[in-house]
């Protein structure tokens, strides 16, 4: 059984009843992401002279992938099955959700004859695929390695599997290259289009702000999908530390960006996005006197603690098919957390499961 969002997400998640609009970066950026909340149509809310009356509840969410004593997905387990402690006490589970990929798709929207849109729909539900190609990170020469196996994928993946597809650029901001989409072909010719290389004379002109504000738009386009998303994050090294600390426990001590990681951290653990570090060099050796340990070590923690996975392989596509089929059937579990009032505290969970030989 494997789950993310434990002891680092309790107590660290609210939901509003009556929710104010998403914070949003403090940086000027650029977007082709609708409804990413940049715009100033998007931020600000409309004035109304009516009061109103804001009801908040508390509760963390777990995600929990269970698997058999062959790694076969485990389906129809109940609420009843299943044993959420905090702190060693056990709690009330109050949600219970079973996600399976392999239940029919909803009917598609047909529309009128002679009726065009190129809205592009969001899926109602998780899981699904983000693939962020971090180019500010990445060599071109590797990108564009990564560029064909990755399209490979795409080619072949399974029917109904869900994916979306940004760019970051050393010269440019967050990007969506495309939408979500099933069409595997439509995918693959997205990224045979991305254009790995960039001119050194213009320089990188896209700043730490602007990265952290890209990743907040990623987080509210896919604010209306409700479940699992994992997002597939492809550079080398590690990824920045969107952490429950954000980062101060390895040393940083810029407090502000240290917040800004924090509110990341908390942003992703709300819209349940799983981090999985890819990194396209595959397999490589640590040279002396390098960071790359570090950086392994890093890249292991933001994926424990957002509920994703690391890999060392030059098996792309294994990877990635391995990834996509481990997390297309799971659980989500929800618990009122005992704490009167949130004090910044991640107290330890634990789920057990009343059924031998499950994982």
């Amino acid at each position: 059984m494997a789950y993310g969002r434990m002891a680092v997400l309790a107590a660290s998640l609210v939901i509003a009843a009556l929710t104010t609009p998403h914070a949003t970066a403090q940086a000027t950026v650029e977007s082709n992401l609708p409804g990413a909340g940049f715009n100033q149509a998007d931020t600000v809310p409309p004035a109304s002279s009516a009061p109103t009356l804001k009801v908040y509840s508390r509760e963390t969410i777990v995600d929990v992938l269970v698997t058999d004593d062959k790694g076969q997905p485990v389906r129809g387990l109940t609420r009843s099955d299943f044993t959420v402690e905090e702190d060693g006490h056990p709690q009330p589970i109050s949600g219970f959700y079973e996600y399976d990929k392999e239940a029919p798709p909803a009917p598609a929207h047909t529309l009128p004859p002679n009726t065009y849109t190129n809205d592009n729909a969001l899926p109602a539900n998780g899981p699904v695929q983000i693939f962020l190609f971090d180019r500010l990170a990445t060599p071109p020469a590797v990108m564009q390695r990564a560029k064909q196996y990755i399209a490979d994928y795409f080619r072949t993946m399974p029917a109904g599997t869900q994916v979306a597809l940004f760019e970051f650029s050393p010269t440019k901001h967050m990007a969506l290259l495309q939408g979500f989409t099933s069409d595997g072909r439509l995918a693959a010719a997205a990224v045979d289009k991305l254009d790995v290389e960039w001119d050194p004379s213009v320089g990188i002109v896209v700043g730490a702000p602007n990265f952290v504000a890209g990743l907040h738009q990623i987080a509210a386009y896919v604010a209306g999908i409700h479940g699992r998303k994992n997002l597939i994050w492809i550079r080398p090294g590690s990824p920045v530390p969107i952490l429950h600390d954000g980062g101060l426990s390895w040393g940083i001590r810029n407090m502000t960006y240290v917040h800004q990681m924090m509110d990341l951290y908390d942003i992703f653990t709300r819209e349940q996005i799983a981090i999985y570090p890819l990194d396209p060099r595959g397999v490589h050796g640590f040279g002396r006197g390098s960071n790359e340990q570090l950086n392994a070590l890093m890249k292991q923690n933001v994926a424990d603690e957002t509920g994703g996975a690391t890999s060392n392989s030059n098996d792309y596509q294994g990877t990635i098919a391995n990834l996509v089929e481990d997390t297309q059937h799971g659980y989500t579990l929800s618990f009122t957390p005992p704490r009167a009032v949130e004090d910044g505290h991640y107290p330890p969970v634990t789920i057990k499961l009343d059924r031998p030989g499950l994982h």
